[in-house]
């Protein structure tokens, strides 16, 4: 049983070795990749180097955690004079990877519930909280924020594009009896390339994801829980195992 890891390049190996483990088949077929958002990034340098430091960083995406950790090393901060929070355990680990500790994870793996769980800031104390972000994510949270009494700082540090995919990585594609979908930014470049009629079953990794999927036309056959690589295997384990599978193509 193949099935296809559409992350960026970067990322890929996590979800694959998961998979693997699993005894399924993984090819990786990039589907989006990264790009650095200069104006952002400098943001986040200046903002880093303000005093007083802010209450807390929030990061939402692996993205963020990687564009977050460059300017740790930029601007030579020590991030143990930082509070951060994390949307989910996918993105600590890469921030815990990176030496930085993280405080706040929120029992759902969302935005949202990341920044409901930050609460309101105590009277007289200090209400500065950064988010690093991607060029589209939504203004709720900032949005959220603001009303919880925090003075959020949003900077788009980095955009996802969709990749440019020739014909080997389309005939990969094709030929994948199930594709893993793990932004919004991969479902919108699925969709651009293959269409919602495809043969494909389609796993996402957390609600979020979903809902674009859902909000385009596309099924979503199995969602993860927990929302990470591993989880993310687990349920297209438990998908292909219980018969699904077979009606990809014969597979």
């Amino acid at each position: 049983m193949v099935v296809a890891v559409t992350r960026p390049r970067h990322q890929a190996p996590s979800l694959a070795a998961a998979l693997e483990g699993e005894g399924l088949s993984a090819v990786v077929v990039p589907l989006i990749e990264t790009v650095p958002v200069r104006d952002g990034v400098a943001a986040l340098d200046r903002a880093l180097r303000r005093r007083p430091l802010p209450s807390w960083v929030v990061i939402t995406s692996a993205n963020a955690a990687g564009s977050f950790l460059a300017a740790l090393a930029r601007t030579g901060l020590d991030p143990a004079a930082l509070r951060v929070a994390a949307v989910g355990w996918a993105t600590a680990g890469a921030l815990d990877a990176g030496g930085v500790t993280v405080e706040l994870v929120p029992p759902e793996h969302t935005a949202g519930s990341l920044v409901a769980a930050l609460g309101s800031p105590a009277s007289g104390s200090n209400r500065r909280v950064l988010l690093p972000v991607s060029a589209i994510a939504p203004s709720g949270p900032i949005e959220q924020l603001s009303r919880a009494g925090w003075e959020p700082e949003r900077m788009d540090v980095y955009r996802t594009e969709a990749r440019p995919l020739g014909p080997g990585d389309l005939s990969a594609l094709s030929g994948a009896a199930v594709v893993t979908l793990t932004s919004g930014s991969a479902v919108r470049a699925y969709v651009t390339a293959m269409g919602v009629n495809q043969d494909h079953l389609i796993a996402s990794i957390g609600p979020s994801t979903t809902a674009v999927a859902r909000d385009l036309g596309l099924e979503v056959d199995v969602e993860a829980d927990p929302h990470t690589s591993a989880g993310l295997a687990m349920a297209v384990s438990r998908l292909v195992r219980g018969g699904a599978g077979d009606a990809f193509r014969g597979q």
